[in-house]
């Protein structure tokens, strides 16, 4: 069981630049929360305890959608490697 752990692991860290994909998603994350306090204040809504809990929930929001794509994103990935794996061994 604890092999199986550790090839999963080592798997799943040699397949993914992980740390690119979560950077690159928590600055969206982040980002999408400055937006959206931006474009509160362009729309007139000056009181801060109105804009930064709406900033908060959007980013939030688009954190999960994000989190969201990405796992379908490994899911084909992984489908496709597993089509490829499929492909190479019918051939040998």
């Amino acid at each position: 069981m604890y092999q199986h752990k550790i090839t999963f692991t080592e798997r799943f860290k040699n397949r993914l630049p992980l740390r690119l994909h979560m950077t690159l998603i928590i600055l969206a994350t982040g980002l999408s929360g400055l937006l959206t306090t931006r474009c509160l204040l362009a729309a007139g809504v000056e009181s801060i305890i109105i804009r930064y809990p709406l900033a908060v929930l959007f980013s939030y929001l688009v954190l999960f959608i994000l989190i969201k794509l990405w796992l379908k994103y490994l899911a084909v990935t992984n489908v496709q490697q597993v089509r490829e794996k499929k492909v190479l061994s019918a051939t040998h």
